[in-house]
């Protein structure tokens, strides 16, 4: 999800001022002790139902809040609709959650953050030039489709990239009012020059903080987007 910020319309300006990040679903807290350590510009409100996993992640993993970097425990649900119906905005969403129902094929994020009212108060609460990013894995594909149709009913495009060897999947849904088209082709096999940049951004910030190893990951993460 990291390569994912490529994806921002005004990359440069808005990588240069402050990136502001809802993250839905904490897990081990590795995405986002990731995104606060080598992004000293982005702050993040990372949002989790159960305690134990914030205190799990806190003992085990590392994870510390910090002026950059708040927890909250809460039913992520609710609280975004809070957060809309507020007036709040963010550049960047996303949800990386678990789905209790397996039955229905889809593992993750549940039903309830991809119904069409829900997925239009997230939209509403995106500046123009942000971006929602989901971690998605469903089984059944009938259902993959509605889902992806809903997403499209309500953001201007979506995105798709695959994982090698696993069943999930990132979606990248970007908002209405969108200033620059990423232009990506369903037919292409290579991305625009302005996402490849961007990723060069990205990856110069992990060479800056002495993450070299992880670069050539970073550039490969959305070789396989799509436009759905």
């Amino acid at each position: 999800m990291v390569a994912g910020l490529a994806l921002l319309d005004d990359f440069h300006d808005i990588m240069e001022s402050t990136v502001e990040l809802l993250l839905v679903g904490l897990g081990g807290g590795s995405l986002a002790t990731f995104w606060h350590r080598f992004y000293k510009r982005m702050k993040i409100e990372a949002v989790e139902l159960d305690p134990m996993i914030v205190e799990v992640a806190q003992k085990f993993f590392g994870l510390r809040e910090s002026p950059r970097l708040k927890i909250v425990i809460s039913d992520g649900l609710s609280y975004t609709k809070a957060l809309a119906q507020n007036g709040i905005r963010r550049h960047v969403i996303v949800f990386d959650i678990n789905s209790s129902d397996l039955a229905s094929g889809l593992n993750g994020p549940p039903q309830a953050f991809l119904t069409p009212g829900f997925l239009q108060c997230v939209h509403d609460m995106l500046y123009p030039s942000g971006l929602l990013m989901i971690n998605f894995t469903c089984r059944n594909q009938e259902l993959r489709e509605d889902i992806f149709n809903t997403l499209k009913s309500v953001f201007s495009s979506v995105y798709a990239s695959s994982i090698p060897e696993e069943l999930n999947e990132i979606v990248y849904a970007l908002p209405k009012g969108r200033i620059n088209p990423l232009d990506i082709k369903p037919e292409s096999s290579h991305l625009p020059r302005i996402i490849t940049g961007n990723l060069r951004v990205l990856h110069d910030v992990l060479q800056l903080e002495g993450k070299a190893d992880d670069v050539p990951r970073l550039l490969r993460k959305l070789d396989s987007l799509k436009l759905i």
